[in-house]
């Protein structure tokens, strides 16, 4: 079963929140302006995307699913680069 737009927006949620939380702008960051793009084309299409950022200035990468099925989690973590 698919997420319905309202879901998917619901699943958005805590990861911006926890962007804003830890002060991690897209304006400062092209990194996180893609991947706000990607949280963006995720909820307005449905579409599941398979995030793999690179974010040198941080010496991580940006890693993570954005699920349309209600079966598979939705998540992105900052994993050591």
């Amino acid at each position: 079963m698919q997420r319905t737009k309202e879901q998917r927006q619901k699943e958005a949620l805590p990861i911006i929140k926890k962007l804003s939380e830890l002060k991690i702008s897209a304006a400062e960051h092209p990194e996180i302006r893609l991947l706000l793009q990607h949280i963006q084309t995720y909820i307005q299409t449905g579409e599941r995307i398979v995030i793999d950022i690179p974010f040198p200035q941080a010496d991580v990468d940006i890693k993570g699913v954005l699920a349309t099925d209600v079966k598979e989690r939705v998540w992105v973590k900052f994993t050591g680069g």
